[in-house]
């Protein structure tokens, strides 16, 4: 079936675009440490380096972890939507499913609080989401934010559930 619609994929600019705080922690990491050198001298180096420890496992490694989920979910996936005809063919791992409107169960989307009410970020991970669509014989299909940043079809509410997550790993 060729459908003409919007097509998204994963691509490098939306993986930077949710990434980019964790690129800005790093660069203020490295500074706050050269700044100590800077100011206290390097013999308390390993004592700067323990304290920037802290936020480098409180802060990049979920985000981390969340960035390398979504990229393994959805890195070579394309997902193709025809509002026109009702009809999403999406294509995971050279396997593609073709289906209708009618044929999704349920559509779960997880969103963090700060998504969830469009303001302003505190944490890395906060600007990712996903959503995890069910459908009538019995598969599953997640759709990160790599792909689209709020996923979203025209289908009746009552098949349309919100959850809000602090740490939005992928709830398989």
């Amino acid at each position: 079936m060729s459908i003409v619609a919007k097509i998204f994929k994963s691509n490098y600019r939306q993986r930077i675009k949710h990434f980019w705080s964790v690129y800005l922690l790093l660069v203020g990491i490295i500074i706050t440490v050269l700044f100590a050198i800077y100011k206290f001298g390097i013999q308390d180096l390993g004592i700067y380096l323990k304290i920037m420890l802290i936020p480098f496992i409180l802060f990049i490694l979920p985000t981390l972890y969340i960035h390398l989920e979504y990229y393994f979910t959805n890195r070579n996936d394309i997902l193709k939507i025809d509002d026109a005809k009702n009809r999403v063919e999406y294509t995971h791992m050279n396997k593609t499913i073709d289906f209708d409107f009618n044929d999704i169960t349920s559509i779960e989307q997880f969103k963090t609080p700060i998504v969830f009410e469009k303001r302003a970020s505190w944490v890395p991970w906060d600007t990712y989401n996903y959503t995890k669509i069910l459908l009538n014989n019995q598969e599953q299909i997640f759709i990160t934010c790599h792909m689209i940043d709020e996923f979203d079809l025209p289908i009746v509410k009552e098949k349309k559930k919100e959850y809000v997550v602090w740490l939005p790993y992928l709830r398989r």
